[in-house]
């Protein structure tokens, strides 16, 4: 089967406003391992979040993983390859600093999954 990786827009046009909302709107829970918070990430977020966020366009050498943690969270949702680290979003510069391939994963995906995301913002 071949896998075609969708392509985003790609620029910093969110504003900070918009991606607190996100936030705000779809806190789930504290993961206990690690304190850190998790968020409902739907199919829809992760496509809007790659839009409208400065990230790295992920190499040849992406797809594969991006195509097998799509099959994952398809069949089995995040729980069997839960990230070590969480997907990590600057909301004062629009950019996705980590978890691209996640992201790029859950907007292939048939539903959304829950998954551990930090905002930062500048102090």
């Amino acid at each position: 089967m071949k896998f075609k990786l969708l392509t985003f827009n790609n620029t910093p046009s969110a504003t900070k406003e918009a991606l607190l909302d996100i936030a705000d709107n779809h806190f789930h829970s504290i993961d206990p391992s690690n304190n850190k918070e998790v968020f409902a990430i739907s199919r829809g977020i992760a496509r809007w979040l790659l839009h409208n966020c400065q990230h790295e366009t992920p190499e040849v050498k992406d797809i594969r993983k991006i195509a097998t943690l799509t099959y994952e969270y398809n069949k089995h949702g995040a729980k069997k390859s839960w990230p070590k680290k969480p997907v990590v979003i600057d909301v004062d510069n629009a950019i996705i600093r980590d978890g691209v391939a996640r992201l790029y994963a859950i907007a292939h995906a048939s539903s959304g999954v829950c998954m551990p995301v930090d905002f930062i913002e500048e102090v």
